[in-house]
């Protein structure tokens, strides 16, 4: 269920640092120093959902060049 009463942790940050910030752009940790993300709750929890998302390379190519006829 997508909405609950009693979240285990609540963010408070931009569209673009979270995107930023699921990128791997930047880390939580450096938006929180400057103030930019805020976790209410269990800031554990959120490390945890974190930990789920694969790093990948970004310049992975998902389509391969068509073989010649």
């Amino acid at each position: 269920d997508r909405d609950t009463d009693n979240p285990t942790a609540h963010l408070t940050l931009s569209t673009a640092d979270f995107k930023r910030m699921m990128f791997g752009l930047v880390s939580a940790s450096d938006l929180k120093a400057e103030g930019r993300l805020m976790i209410d709750g269990n800031a554990q929890a959120f490390s945890e959902l974190a930990s789920f998302f694969v790093s990948f390379n970004p310049r992975f190519p998902i389509m391969t060049p068509r073989p010649s006829l």
